[in-house]
């Protein structure tokens, strides 16, 4: 049960940052009614560990035309 709640967690997050919403830990919790602290964690393990990449960089290096 706990590998489906992050999966979900993990998508809706990747869906957030792919519609250019750009979520943080605040909105993660908020989406999943759990504390920020969770949010941080489970952000973390997406960057580590899934070796997501980082929208937030991939925005700011876009070539401003």
């Amino acid at each position: 049960m706990g590998e489906q709640l992050f999966l979900e967690r993990f998508f809706w997050f990747d869906a957030e940052a792919r519609k250019n919403r750009f979520p943080n830990a605040s909105t993660l919790a908020r989406q999943f009614e759990f504390s920020i602290k969770t949010a941080q964690r489970s952000i973390e393990f997406f960057r580590c560990r899934l070796l997501a990449f980082n929208y937030y960089s991939l925005f700011l290096m876009k070539p401003k035309f």
